[in-house]
This record gives structure tokens, sequence and C-alpha cells, in this order.
């Protein structure tokens, strides 16, 4: 009854679903009916739940849902794609989503939607997927990563573009692939498009591509290819960033991928000292030891050493402390950028 016409009131709706009618529309989709048929039931079923498409779930489970999203309007796209990626953010469902490859891969096809909402909700759960292991085993295996580059690289314009929230999520989701010890030595495709991310003005897009190239930045396979590309003076203009994260990442990249000394006059005019220095009193002791190791790589050039030792900076002392800390990497990275305060070849 449900497909024959449109439900407009919430009194006629909540009757309908309460006689059966989301079961009998959903089974319906899930039918062999002819493709017409399919996109009749998802409108009453639009019209039924009214934005509330987990009923249809808890009736049909995702493979319900994944087919109205192929047959349904814009309107309805919008509708169940918010729903998958609230489903994803679950572990429990997103557990359940995963033991279906085809689905996993038919959510990640909606990242080239040209609706922008629904684009939105598609990054949103591809992003919740990659928080797991097995998950990003099944998403590498249906070539996510390639696709996550064609559009971050995508010169589209107007509305066709990629929105920054939605850049926000793919990048999130590289952020995590990076992490990966698998992955990790995989992702020079993602370097590039990573670079000019770090530049941009949207602080949340800035933030997780430094995260992506601070997992980057551990290997030392990928070291070459991070500075081939110019992440640092990039990763450095991060550095007074008032987002404590991204100023994180920020340090603990650049003391992977090591300053060269040619570049202290920049970091002295544009006053990434001063962050520096601020970063070594950080509570996190990687972090200490991180701009420790930056600021010993940067005094090999005369100009810069002389400023750090300067009355007020306050990074010998602090460095001081670092070495009396009693942890050996910290006592490391702190004997080698006091050899670098003195001056020694």
């Amino acid at each position: 009854q449900g497909e024959k016409h449109s439900i407009f009131d919430e009194r006629a709706a909540a009757a309908a679903e309460a006689s059966g009618g989301v079961t009998a529309l959903t089974r319906m989709l899930l039918g062999a009916g002819p493709p017409d048929a399919k996109r009749r039931a998802t409108l009453a079923l639009a019209n039924v739940v009214r934005g509330q498409w987990r009923s249809v779930y808890n009736s049909g489970g995702f493979g319900a849902l994944l087919v109205a999203l192929n047959v349904g309007t814009d309107a309805v796209q919008q509708e169940v794609s918010r729903c998958i990626a609230e489903l994803a953010a679950d572990p429990t469902h997103r557990r359940a989503l995963l033991s279906d490859v085809a689905s996993v891969a038919s959510i990640v096809g909606i990242l080239t939607a040209d609706n922008a909402a629904t684009q939105q909700c598609a990054a949103d759960a591809v992003l919740a997927f990659a928080e797991e292991a097995a998950a990003r085993e099944v998403l590498y295996g249906i070539g996510l990563v390639a696709q996550l580059i064609r559009l971050l690289t995508a010169q589209a314009e107007g509305a066709a573009a990629l929105r920054d929230e939605a850049r926000v999520s793919l990048l999130g989701t590289l952020a995590h692939f990076a992490s990966d010890p698998r992955y990790c030595d995989t992702l020079r495709i993602a370097m590039a498009p990573l670079a000019e991310s770090l530049s941009s003005r949207h602080p949340v897009v800035a933030r997780n591509a430094a995260r992506a190239v601070a997992c980057l930045a551990q290997s030392e396979a990928n070291v070459e290819a991070l500075n081939a590309v110019g992440v640092v003076l990039r990763l450095a203009e991060l550095l007074p960033s008032p987002d404590a994260t991204t100023q994180e990442c920020a340090v603990l990249a650049l003391a992977k991928l090591k300053p060269p000394p040619s570049l202290a006059p920049r970091f002295l005019a544009s006053g990434w000292l001063l962050s520096l220095v601020a970063l070594l009193e950080h509570t996190d002791l990687d972090v200490q030891v991180a701009a420790a190791a930056v600021l010993g790589e940067l005094c090999a050039e005369a100009a810069f050493r002389e400023a750090v030792l300067r009355d007020g900076d306050g990074a010998l002392g602090t460095v001081v402390e670092l070495l009396a800390g009693g942890q050996p990497h910290c006592t490391l990275a702190a004997l080698r950028t006091l050899r670098a305060m003195g001056g020694a070849a």
C-alpha cells in the first residue's frame, strides 16, 4: 500500500510503520523486482521513515540502505548516506558492514557523488572505517588510497570542488593509513597533496595533513620523498599554530626531516625560533625532544646559534633541564643540541 501513494503527515506515517509498512517496503528493496519498483518503494519508505532510516537498516541491514542509496533522489541519498555514516561510527555496526566487501566498495564509490552532502557522509563513513586495522586492509584492497588522491588533487571549481569538510575526513583517513606500518611506506603518491594541504587556511585540514606527514616521517624510507615535495617550510609555518595538535605534529615531523642549516635565517625571520623554544617546555617528552632536535639541526648556522644563546631566549637552560631528565632519548637529543649550540663541528 505504501508504494501506491505518498504519506504526507506524521500520523499516517506512524500508522504505516506500526502496521509493518517499513518491513514490507524493505522486502521490495531487497527483492528481485525491476528498478522502477525499487524507486517507488524507496520514495514510499522516505515518506514513512521521515529521515529515520535506522528502521530500514533494522529490517534489511546495510543491503537495504545501499539499494535505497542507489535508486533514491538526491534528498533520499543525503538521508541514507547520513544514516550509513552514523552506523559506521558505531564499532558494532561498522564490523557488521566490514564483513561485506561489496557493501564497503559501494560506500567508497559514493565518495565521487555530485551531491556535496552525500559525499560528505561517505567521507565520514570511510574515516570511521579507517580507524580499525582490519578495515584498512579491506579499504586498501579495493583501491581506496588511489581514489582519495584523485579526489584531493581534482581541479574542479565551484559547486563541483571538494569541500573543506570532506577534505578533513579524507585527510584523516590518509593519516590512519600513514600510522599503519603496513602502509606507511606505500603512500608516496599521497605526499604532494599532503604537502599542499599543509598550507590550507582551514585549520583542521592543515592539522590532519600534519598528522599524516608526521606519521610518514617516522619511516626513514619516506624522508627523502617528503623533503622533495617541500614539506619542511610548510610544517615550519604551522609551528606558531594555536592548535596544539597541529604544533605537535609539525615539530615531530620536522625532527625526522632534519631541516638544513640553510633554512635557519628563514626560521629567524619568521619567528619560528620562538615557537621551537616554547615547545621545549611541552608536557610531552617526545615533543620536547623533537623541538631540541630541530634546534640542534639549525644551530649549525652561526646567526641562528647566536640567537638561541642570546639572553632571554631561554633555550639553553631548557635543553640543560632536558639533559638532566634521565630519559635516554632525551639525554641524547639534549647532548646533540648542546653540541650544536657550542658550534662543534
